[in-house]
């Protein structure tokens, strides 16, 4: 989340094919809701548990 990181997004995601196969999703404004950190929380949260999941 936050300035510039929808470069990183692109970058991490030039390759969707690599070893983690996680597609980087960006957000960001001059303010971030708490409203959207939670929702990015949650997504993360599920995200870490379908990784381990799968070790």
């Amino acid at each position: 989340m936050g300035m510039e990181s929808s470069l990183e997004a692109e970058r991490r995601n030039e390759n969707l094919d690599d070893d983690d196969h996680i597609v980087y999703i960006s957000y960001g404004e001059c303010t971030n809701p708490a409203f959207l950190s939670e929702g990015a929380e949650i997504v993360n949260k599920q995200t870490r548990t379908l990784i381990f999941q799968n070790k």
